[in-house]
């Protein structure tokens, strides 16, 4: 794991190749390093700073890394010329749409072969969806799952695959589920910004919203993948311009310093990223944030499975948020807003959705009843 570490800093300092010497010159357990960069989806920057600095290993996982960027650059390459059809369809039926993390966010990377994503992200207005499922069918997509009406009740998101299953859209009309109470969206859309991506111009979401983005996606995921990690050191790094000022201003009106801060600590103390001095004294003086940290290691580093239970990642969730209300409103509404599986126990028509409050009840009682009791 410490040779894992060592090989994804956003700048590798000379004390840090001299320390991978060390480590790869003694005996290093290799299975267990590539199951690591394969887990957290560090295979790609491994092999590149392994390359690089040409440190010893097997030829046979030499091959094996470079098998895997050679694989994954060529898959990110087809996926960002799908993304600029993609936009282009939208552009055509004049439905606007903002586009986010898959190959916008390799771009951090300054080679786009060094990140490793499954599908292409798009965010639109609620309003739009029905035409943009009927456009997406048009184009050979599917749903996943035939489950429109309902996920635009109780979701924020809709998956989408073309037959072969090559690509995989995730459909946005709201960047985080319900239960984190982002407040009004509109502000993303005035200040989305246009990049040039595979020769066209694509909307996307400002540096300071992306970053945002980031650090509540890894929030909401206890942040079990080295790799978000990376992103979030990779994007500060990216925009060295970054307005600090607004990133926190704007954390706090969506009650979010504490997720803000759990993404920037995890950068700071594993990929030593460097952060305005007033910003992290900022972050060091709430001693939950480095609660919440130290959760997030133990979950890394010690035991994957110990906080994968949705007690577990609904407690972490709760101590994320800025307040006990927003806290309280995160839990109520993690627990009893129905999900997909109550979609799949009964279909019911859109007039008695209200019931899927009741049935969702009843399966948390028929699950953890005696365990309540």
């Amino acid at each position: 794991m410490e040779l894992l570490l060592l090989c994804i800093l956003p700048e590798i300092s000379v004390e840090a190749k001299e320390r991978i010497l060390e480590i790869t010159q003694g005996p290093v357990n290799w299975d267990v390093l590539l199951e690591l960069a394969s887990w957290h989806n560090l295979t790609p920057l491994l092999h590149w700073n392994r390359a690089t600095m040409n440190w010893p290993c097997p030829p046979a996982v030499a091959d094996r890394l470079r098998e895997t960027f050679t694989a994954n650059s060529l898959r990110n390459l087809f996926l960002t010329g799908e993304l600029a059809k993609l936009i282009r369809q939208f552009e055509e039926c004049r439905i606007p749409v903002i586009a986010y993390k898959g190959p916008l966010l390799a771009t951090y990377y300054g080679n786009s072969g060094l990140r490793q994503f499954e599908d292409l992200d798009l965010l639109i207005s609620k309003g739009d969806l029905a035409q943009v499922d009927r456009m997406l069918r048009a184009a050979g997509f599917q749903a996943s799952e035939q489950r429109l009406a309902f996920a635009r009740t109780f979701d924020f998101e809709l998956t989408y695959e073309t037959e072969d299953q090559t690509v995989c859209v995730d459909l946005h009309w709201s960047l985080m589920p319900r239960f984190f109470h982002l407040p009004s969206e509109a502000g993303i859309w005035r200040r989305a910004i246009t990049a040039r991506l595979a020769g066209s111009c694509i909307r996307t979401l400002e540096a300071e919203d992306s970053l945002l983005l980031l650090c509540a996606h890894g929030t909401k995921h206890i942040w079990e993948s080295l790799g978000w990690i990376c992103d979030v050191a990779r994007a500060v790094q990216a925009h060295p311009d970054l307005d600090w000022d607004a990133l926190f201003q704007r954390a706090a009106d969506l009650r979010m310093v504490r997720a803000l801060s759990l993404g920037l600590l995890l950068a700071i103390e594993l990929l030593q990223l460097q952060i305005p001095e007033p910003f992290r004294a900022t972050i060091t003086a709430d001693p939950k944030v480095q609660h919440l940290a130290d959760t997030v290691y133990r979950q890394l580093f010690e035991d994957r499975s110990a906080y994968w239970g949705a007690t577990a990642s609904s407690r972490f969730l709760m101590r994320s948020r800025d307040n006990a209300a927003s806290a309280i409103r995160c839990g109520v509404e993690r627990i009893f807003r129905p999900t997909k599986a109550e979609w799949r126990s009964i279909r019911l028509p859109r007039g008695l959705f209200p019931l899927y409050y009741l049935i969702r009840l009843l399966r948390l009682v028929s699950k953890h009843g005696g365990r309540i009791a």
